[in-house]
């Protein structure tokens, strides 16, 4: 059964590739969950300015990065694609 997303409104999904282990995919997931929590309001409002739906997934690859981030780390880049999204939608 597949729900609609309500109006002006913002789904998200957190994924971690190549991750060493069950631990540390679990605790990046939780990072990334606590930065959108903090950070979500702003892209929230744009959204329910413009009248849009929008599902988004953020993923982490540790092919990438090489190593367990800090959630120093995890909150700054969730910052900057959420302010790039934001200014895309009010571009629009």
């Amino acid at each position: 059964m597949e729900t609609a997303i309500p109006p002006s409104e913002c789904q998200v999904g957190f994924a971690v590739r190549k991750a060493p282990s069950a631990v540390l995919r679990n605790r990046v997931r939780r990072l990334m969950r606590e930065s959108w929590r903090q950070g979500r309001h702003a892209l929230a409002a744009a959204c329910a300015a413009h009248d849009i739906r929008m599902t988004c997934v953020f993923l982490y690859d540790f092919r990438r990065a090489g190593q367990a981030p800090s959630f120093a780390d995890v909150d700054e880049r969730m910052r900057c694609l959420l302010h790039t999204i934001e200014e895309s939608i009010v571009k629009a």
